[in-house]
């Protein structure tokens, strides 16, 4: 009889551990979840799991166009096309890699200024709330008579949510030639769609020290501290200003500091026959982190 009931006990266990296996949902092998993703339009971005893509799928292609990568087989090509959502899919050897894409305007104010003997001051302000490592921007610069006398393209770097950032470019100026107007665009920009950006200005302090002024040139010593926990990267912009503040011409210092580090190798000089109208000069700060 004992044995029975043992019997009867262990048979009821197993119908109940068969009936819960039952009730579990099965869950696909190559299941994805969602990544989300910010892109603008122009933007193109690498995706992969470095093994061989099988198919790619887009639910928008107005939006997001996807496309293996020719050149390497485990890689598939995100393009933004225009401002809207869109579902990116990627299938490949390892599995399925999907992602939520926002595709975003760009929207930069750029101003082109002639500032004589062939050079151009181009200011870019980042209107969107977005860093960017770098903008190209396209001038154009025509006579009196609507002739173009150069059409180039340069890169601006360091974008700030809100901010300008400057470059300054050079073309051949013909004897006898009078610019009459500037006009600039930004074409594409550079930046990486997978990294969190941050606005680190506040904590870098670039300032001028050991200046010298000798009657034919001003020079200086840039001194940049990081006093942020994080490596940042980015451009302090020197600004040449005439007595009414305007700006007459510029320089760049390349920030790259690790952790509260300290950098003050760079020297830089203001040469006042270029620059007649010189009055003074300030430093502007664009800097950043970005991490995965």
């Amino acid at each position: 009889m004992k044995t029975c009931n043992v019997t009867k006990r262990i048979a009821a266990a197993f119908l109940a551990i068969v009936m819960v296996i039952t009730l579990i949902p099965a869950t696909p092998a190559n299941a994805a979840s969602k990544k989300k993703l910010t892109m603008f339009v122009g933007e193109s971005f690498y995706v992969t799991n470095y093994t061989k893509v099988k198919s790619v799928k887009t639910s928008k292609k107005s939006v997001v166009k996807v496309k293996k990568d020719r050149s390497a087989n485990y890689k598939a090509i995100l393009i933004a096309k225009k401002a809207g959502k869109a579902t990116v899919t990627v299938r490949t050897q390892r599995g399925t890699m999907k992602y939520a894409v926002t595709v975003k305007k760009l929207n930069f104010k750029v101003s082109a200024k002639n500032l004589g003997n062939g050079n151009v001051l181009l200011t870019v302000t980042n209107k969107t709330k977005q860093i960017f490592d770098s903008v190209k921007v396209r001038y154009t610069v025509k006579d009196s008579n609507g002739n173009v006398i150069a059409r180039e393209s340069v890169n601006v770097y360091s974008l700030i949510p809100g901010k300008a950032s400057y470059a300054k470019a050079y073309f051949t100026l013909g004897s006898g030639v009078t610019v009459s107007s500037c006009t600039g665009g930004v074409i594409s920009v550079e930046r990486y769609p997978n990294r969190a950006y941050k606005n680190r200005s506040s904590k870098v302090n670039v300032k001028a020290i050991n200046e010298q002024n000798n009657g034919s040139e001003v020079s200086f010593q840039i001194n940049a501290v990081n006093n942020s926990s994080a490596r940042v990267s980015g451009n302090a912009f020197i600004l040449v200003e005439d007595a009414a503040n305007n700006i007459i011409d510029v320089m760049s210092y390349s920030i790259y500091l690790q952790e509260h580090a300290v950098d003050s190798s760079i020297t830089k000089r203001i040469y006042k026959n270029l620059c007649p109208d010189y009055d003074h000069y300030k430093i502007v700060v664009r800097a950043y982190s970005s991490t995965y």
